[in-house]
């Protein structure tokens, strides 16, 4: 098989349910009009390397990357859901955009390469299992307000 780059049309506003799943994608070129990226989208691309993810998504669900090194976030992202960056193998560090208020479950599990993330101030809730086998993690900043959540 051959690996392949594709650029999905601003007038596409909702790409399916594992749409590129186990797919040799190189390097995909959202739409501009995107809100969402669906459960399983990009499940296991492995030859996919970076992304640049445009203004006006508002959330992530579960993907399931194969071995992202570079991850562009736009500034409207809300939320990160359970598995969102799950198994990213390359990826160093991320830091989330000021509007991300929620982190989800398992939401960087397997994250081999992962030395630090950065999560916004604005930050209400993070779930169990959040770094989950991500072993190399040696910065993680919790705003203090999550941390008083998470002892209730």
């Amino acid at each position: 098989r051959s690996s392949f780059c594709i650029d999905i049309p601003d007038s596409v506003t909702y790409i399916g349910i594992s749409a590129f799943q186990l797919s040799h994608v190189v390097n995909v070129n959202l739409s501009s009009s995107l809100t969402s990226i669906s459960q399983t989208t990009f499940y296991y691309c492995q030859y996919m390397i970076s992304i640049e993810i445009p203004e006006g998504v508002v959330s992530i669900d579960t993907c399931i990357w194969a071995v992202l090194a570079d991850v562009k976030l736009p500034s409207t992202l809300e939320s990160f859901g359970e598995g969102a960056f799950k198994t990213i193998i390359i990826i160093k560090t991320i830091v989330t955009p000021d509007n991300v208020n929620f982190l989800g479950r398992s939401c960087f599990e397997l994250c081999s390469g992962m030395i630090s993330i950065t999560p916004p101030s604005n930050l209400n809730e993070i779930c169990m299992q959040l770094l989950s086998s991500s072993d190399k993690i040696e910065s993680l900043e919790i705003p203090l307000k999550v941390v008083k959540n998470l002892h209730k």
